[in-house]
């Protein structure tokens, strides 16, 4: 009876403890089952933070690219504008020269017209001191030239 007493006490620690270990196995398939999902979930998780991070390095390079041909156009606009600035300037030069060149050639028609009207005058000095003798004083100061091929009194 004290046997029997302590083989039911120990078949019913016995049970007891199995069905702990029952309780403790289910709770751990539970677990093992909570740590599979979030395994699985940390590996898509993961899956979509490196899909998220390859995104944003292609969104960054395509954004530095069309920043760049931003920069490009810019600096194409900016060179067509001093080709035009350059050009304004070197039309302003030439109109500038052209007109200075004018002024000294008509300058320089100015000095050999005069050279030429003074030559005439000695010409016609000479033709007219041959002709009537050396003329001296006002008679000969009232004798003008022109400007034209021909002398004549004033």
């Amino acid at each position: 009876s004290k046997l029997s007493r302590e083989v039911y006490e120990a078949k019913a620690t016995l049970s007891n403890l199995q069905a702990e270990l029952s309780d403790k196995t289910s709770q751990n398939l539970i677990l093992e089952s909570k740590t599979t999902r979030q395994a699985t979930q940390m590996e898509q998780l993961t899956r979509e933070v490196d899909q998220l991070k390859e995104d944003k390095q292609i969104q960054q390079s395509q954004f530095k690219k069309r920043e760049k041909l931003w920069q490009e156009e810019q600096a194409k606009a900016k060179l067509v504008e001093n080709q035009r600035m350059v050009r304004q300037e070197l039309e302003k030069s030439k109109e500038s020269k052209y007109k200075q060149l004018g002024n000294n050639f008509n300058e320089i028609l100015r000095k050999c017209k005069d050279v030429k009207n003074k030559l005439e005058f000695k010409r016609i000095s000479k033709d007219i001191t041959a002709t009537h003798g050396n003329l001296e004083g006002p008679a000969f100061m009232t004798y003008s030239f022109s400007g034209k091929h021909s002398p004549r009194l004033t």
